[in-house]
This record gives C-alpha cells, structure tokens and sequence, in this order.
C-alpha cells in the first residue's frame, strides 16, 4: 500500500503522541520532525508508511539514549493482555463458533496499541465492545470484509501456516486464536514470525516466549526492522518460508500497509484504525476484517 497524502500529517502527530508519552521537550519534538521532514523529500509517495517509522524510531532512540523506549510499554501490554486471558479463554470455549471468535478476538485485541498514545483504556470493556459491534454489523460467512469461509477452506487444506504477528500485548489474543486453531487441526505446522530488533511497540521474539506463543508454534524473526513487514528487508530464512508456506495469516494494520499488494494470497486480520486505510479495504474505522487477497498475476 502506498503512502497516502493523508497519512503525512499523522506521522507528526505521532510525535507529538511521543512527545508527550516521553515527555520530551518542545525542542526534542522539533528536531525529530525537522528529521522527518527532510526525510519526506527523499522518499517517494511509492513507499509504504511503516517504511518511514524506522528512522524517526532512531531518533527517538537517540534522544532517549535507549534501543527499546517502548520496552517498559510493551511488558506492561503483554501484562495487561495475561491478565484478560482467561476470561477471553472462557468466551471461546462458550462460543458455538469457537474459530470465528478467536479470530475476532486476536483483531480486537489491538486495542491494546494504548501504549503508543499513552491513553489509559478498560481494555476489557473495549474488547467486549467491539466485538459486540462486530457481531451486529459484517455478516460474516457471506461478507467479503469477513472472509470466514475461504479462511476455513484453506486452513482445512493446509499443512504449513506462517502468521505474522503485530503488537505487544495483542500478541497474546494471537496466542489464543494460534491455539484454537492447533486444537481444531492438530497436524498443522504453525511457525509465527516476529521482529528481533525493536521498533516502536512491535513484538519480539522474546515476547513471544514470555507469553507462551512457543507451545502452538514455532518462533522465528523475519529480520525485518519496520512497523509492518516490508519484504526487502527480511532475512532468506523468512522469505523461503513466506513464499512456501501453504497460508500465510497477517496481523495488524501495518502489515497490511506493507503487504497488500503482495504477490501471494495472504489472509489479513486487523481493525481498520484510520479513514486511508479503511477507505482502501472498503469499511469503516474500528471494523474487524478478515480480508482474503490473492495473487495479482500467476
């Protein structure tokens, strides 16, 4: 997906968001988007957004003198998350579609990206909120923005399965769909692949092993440093995987923003959290999607 014209004033707001969460100085917020700005002149419109994180990343970091300022976010996020488990749990054994829910779930987990905007939420309230919306708007089975049915198709075919995994904290909803999904097909071979270097509240790979995503899958980095999984930056180990595995799952809006125009079929899990991005896919901001792309060309 392209960079939008109306995606450039939210990379600024996004230090101002920042700013205020690290309590930065006014000059500090400056000299960060001073080195954006300059940085917009040279990259192209072609670009996808989360490519433009990375260096505005390193700034912070050099500000901050830290590798990992969301470190502290993040383990508060995966906390937060654990503590909801067993009620998420509870909700799809209860459920007579236990997959569809865990799917839902995994997608409204994200709400949990509070971390970044510094804004305390009832996370629970939240997630029983959106899945309520969820519910009453997208019929599901027959809905192209839910696409169920070619998920179950697939998944049923499939004897390899690589998810991409997004946020901290969200990691852990991912946990239970990732669960659910080697309860119902036992065979299947689950790899889930993360980032090993930090960037923003991404998850690493060792917050997958802090929660337990290693007893579904197999954990791997896809060597990538941006906020969503721009492939000529990932590791060959990686890419061999994404290209042969048989269903490739991705979460979260920036991968998205990174692979929607992909040449293989991808399922994408996100909620639509801006007006550019939910006009692309054809929702509404706050929408839970499960969007099924295939290839452009053979």
């Amino acid at each position: 997906m392209n960079t939008y014209l109306q995606c450039i004033p939210c990379l600024f707001e996004n230090i101002v968001s920042s700013a205020a969460l690290f309590h930065l100085s006014d000059t500090q917020a400056k000299e960060i988007m001073d080195h954006l700005g300059s940085l917009l002149k040279e990259t192209p419109l072609s670009a996808s957004p989360p490519e433009r994180a990375v260096a505005v990343q390193k700034k912070l970091c050099s500000i901050l003198n830290t590798d990992d300022p969301y470190k502290e976010i993040k383990k508060e996020s995966n906390d937060k998350a654990l503590e909801l488990y067993p009620i998420i749990e509870h909700m799809v054994e209860m459920s007579s579609n236990p997959l569809s829910l865990a799917i839902e779930l995994s997608c409204a987990g994200n709400i949990i990206d509070y971390g970044v905007t510094g804004k305390e939420i009832d996370v629970e309230k939240e997630i029983r909120a959106i899945i309520a919306k969820s519910e009453k708007k997208i019929k599901k089975e027959a809905s192209s923005l839910f696409a169920f049915d070619e998920f179950v198709s697939s998944i049923e075919k499939a004897k390899t399965l690589l998810f991409l995994a997004d946020n901290a904290g969200e990691i852990v909803f991912d946990r239970l769909l990732l669960e659910t999904i080697k309860q119902l097909y036992p065979a299947l071979k689950i790899t889930v692949a993360l980032r090993d270097t930090p960037i923003i509240n991404d998850a690493l790979v060792s917050d997958a092993y802090d929660i337990g995503l290693d007893k579904s899958a197999t954990i791997i980095s896809s060597g990538v440093p941006t906020p969503g999984t721009v492939l000529r930056y990932a590791s060959k180990e990686f890419l061999d995987l994404f290209y042969s595995s048989d269903m490739v799952v991705s979460k979260g809006q920036g991968n998205y923003e990174a692979l929607s125009e992909v040449n293989r079929d991808i399922f994408f899990l996100l909620i639509t959290k801006c007006d550019v991005v939910a006009r692309h896919v054809g929702s509404h901001v706050g929408d839970i999607l499960l969007l099924n792309s295939e290839p452009t060309f053979q």
